[in-house]
């Protein structure tokens, strides 16, 4: 896979050097792109067409790079990965023990660590 996105990642920054449209639409433009892709993958999802769900899914990946190419010079694609990784471990901790939980438990979980998160970002 790194392989693959690499190479998009490369392909999203030629595009953005080249692309009048994508210079003009900008990141406050591509935050409204990705609503759209959002809304065509829940349609997509709701229809149950695979073949649609996949395509849809790769134009919001697709949004996100952009989205986080523009804002390079802050953050970059793998710090959106590792934001990912350690929301998985705050909130979901018994993925990691390899643990089994009922929903209910699961839905508490979250819903604690949302709490502290919350309070902490606060402080």
């Amino acid at each position: 896979m790194g392989d693959k996105l690499n190479e998009l990642i490369k392909l999203i920054d030629q595009s953005m050097e080249c692309d009048p449209w994508m210079k003009k639409t900008g990141l406050k433009g591509y935050g409204k792109e990705i609503i759209g892709e959002a809304n065509e993958l829940l349609e997509a999802i709701n229809n149950e067409d695979i073949a649609h769900i996949k395509e849809e899914l790769a134009d919001i990946l697709r949004e996100v790079i952009i989205i986080s190419r523009f804002a390079k010079d802050e953050f970059n694609f793998d710090d959106i990965i590792a934001e990912i990784v350690e929301k998985i471990n705050r909130r979901q901790p018994y993925v990691l023990e390899g643990k089994k939980v009922s929903i209910e438990q699961a839905l508490e979980i979250w819903k604690q660590a949302k709490i502290k998160e919350k309070n902490e970002k606060k402080h």
